[in-house]
């Protein structure tokens, strides 16, 4: 029986990418680290209706809403549905607001006509992790994630995940200006990496030596010194495609993030994201008011991590999306 009136708010995480791993030609291509947030986050209501069809309010990207309303006809179900986003991150700038959109939408979908999906299956109809596990992952149980590359002949990526410090406030700065990759153009750019071999030996062992222990034995520097690290290894193999170890828009800020004494200062995917870490509130404080001066186009935002990916709740419950 469907539920004729019933409504579902679905808000999910967004992502930060803390870098690849190894390239599309390594024996096990396109691993990654990332970590789920709780702000920017996506927000959508979704209810049924008397009318068949797909209804969605709002402001929403073409690219996006093909995705969402052929996942809706795929499943050729009479349940009208009507989707409002809420809110979602900007588009393009390293916070994976893509998948965390479509995710959403098709989630809810799914729920509305009463019919069950993994989160595996509603990834693979709707053209979700290409080439990365962490923005499906970050959906579905939040935390940070270790993406452990794609396996021959399978589409779906096995991965590992640690609850993070949210105690850790994690500080975001986004220019207003370039856009980072997507589409046919990021897939063609992807297509010519090739990693060295000292560069995956070094990336894997800063992750096992230094990320990794640092989240496990809360040690924030540890971290953060693993995390830089990383990003300079992986800055280094795309300078040539970018302009630098960093996005050039997003420079000056890395600099800026690191001047004021945050840790694990990095680039989120093709930026122009910026990211820093500190257990100080007062050292937030400071580096906000500091760039509110210089650039007062900026926007930041100071955060934790999330580590129970997207929740749902219904008119009379309310449960995690994945339990």
């Amino acid at each position: 029986m469907l539920l004729k009136g019933m409504r579902v708010e679905i808000t999910a995480p967004s992502r930060l990418h803390l870098g690849l791993l190894t390239d599309g030609n390594n024996q096990r291509p396109w691993q990654g680290i990332g970590l789920a947030i709780k702000e920017p986050r996506t927000i959508l209501f979704a209810e049924t209706i008397e009318a068949s069809g797909l209804r969605i309010a709002g402001n929403f990207e073409n690219e996006l809403e093909l995705v969402v309303r052929k996942f809706y006809s795929d499943l050729n179900v009479s349940v009208g549905v009507n989707l409002e986003f809420i809110e979602y991150p900007p588009r393009h700038v390293g916070l994976g607001s893509g998948t965390q959109i479509i995710l959403s939408a098709a989630t809810a979908i799914s729920i509305l006509a009463e019919i069950r999906m993994s989160i595996e299956e509603i990834a693979a109809r709707t053209n979700r992790g290409k080439y990365s596990w962490i923005g499906i992952e970050a959906f579905r149980n939040g935390g940070f994630i270790i993406s452990l590359g794609q396996r021959k002949n399978s589409y779906l990526q096995p991965i590992m995940r640690l609850n993070f410090p949210e105690d850790w406030l994690i500080i975001l700065s986004i220019p207003d200006k370039r856009r980072g990759l997507s589409g046919l153009l990021e897939d063609d750019i992807l297509s010519k990496i090739k990693y060295s071999e000292e560069t995956v030996k070094n990336i894997h062992s800063c992750v096992m030596s230094k990320v990794l222990p640092g989240i496990i034995e809360h040690n924030i520097e540890l971290f953060g010194k693993g995390v830089e690290s990383v990003q300079r290894l992986v800055g280094s193999e795309f300078e040539s495609i970018q302009g630098g170890i960093f996005n050039p828009d997003s420079a000056e800020l890395a600099e800026l993030m690191l001047d004021a004494g945050l840790y694990g200062v990095g680039q989120s995917s093709w930026g122009p994201t910026i990211y820093g870490f500190t257990d100080k509130p007062d050292d937030a404080r400071s580096f906000l008011r500091l760039v509110k001066d210089l650039m007062p186009n900026l926007e930041v935002y100071i955060t934790t991590a999330e580590n129970k990916g997207a929740r749902v709740i219904f008119s009379q419950s309310n449960s995690s999306v994945f339990s």
